[in-house]
């Protein structure tokens, strides 16, 4: 029997290398995932607290609402971001350090939610506050709609949160100003992200773009 050649055998090497790495960054990805997706279903539910407590009336205060909201989603923003690059700055072999970033861009996958929320947000809250009740609505619609945007990158079972989250939303826009209350936020976002969280967790791989 021939003997096998050493370029066959360190390219077969390398190549289990470079599965091995593939599958421990794809379960790296869907942990960090899965775990901003718990942290901000706790933040939400915590920021519903808060409001119950501090901000009875959002109508007679709307920028104390607002900022309580957009507090929390932007501390949940950071920690997504720490959780994403922190294996980048922490990474010592070579290859796993180039395929890195992919955890940092993967929060790209919600900006086509993100701005135009940003953007209302500011446009009501400034011009509009007596539109108030409009925003938890929307936001809920625009991340159902971020949810549908990143399908190709998450599990497939990701529609079942983009389509409670369309919805809810729709429900808060026919509540109008009822859906101020509380409850019309830390509801459907701690539970949305909550499932959303399971799903990451448990699912056994990601779906990959073709």
């Amino acid at each position: 029997m021939p003997d096998e050649d050493p370029m066959q055998l360190q390219d077969a090497a390398f190549e289990l290398q470079a599965i091995r790495l593939h599958l421990a960054r794809a379960e790296r990805l869907r942990s960090v995932g899965a775990l901003t997706a718990a942290v901000a279903a706790a933040g939400s539910l915590l920021a519903g607290f808060a409001q119950w407590a501090c901000v009875q009336n959002p109508l007679a205060e709307p920028h104390a609402w607002i900022m309580l909201w957009t507090g929390t989603a932007a501390a949940c923003g950071v920690f997504a971001i720490g959780e994403s690059v922190r294996p980048t700055c922490m990474g010592k072999n070579g290859p796993d350090r180039a395929r890195q970033p992919a955890s940092a861009r993967s929060l790209t996958w919600f900006a086509p939610s993100v701005v135009p929320g940003a953007v209302l947000t500011w446009l009501i809250g400034a011009r509009l506050p007596g539109h108030l009740w409009l925003l938890p609505g929307l936001w809920q619609l625009l991340f159902g709609l971020g949810c549908f945007a990143a399908w190709r990158r998450l599990p497939p079972a990701t529609w079942i949160v983009g389509a409670f989250f369309l919805a809810s939303g729709t429900t808060c826009l026919f509540l109008q100003q009822a859906a101020l209350g509380p409850l019309a936020m830390a509801g459907p976002f701690t539970l949305g992200l909550g499932v959303l969280a399971a799903i990451l967790r448990h699912h056994e791989a990601p779906r990959q773009t073709p």
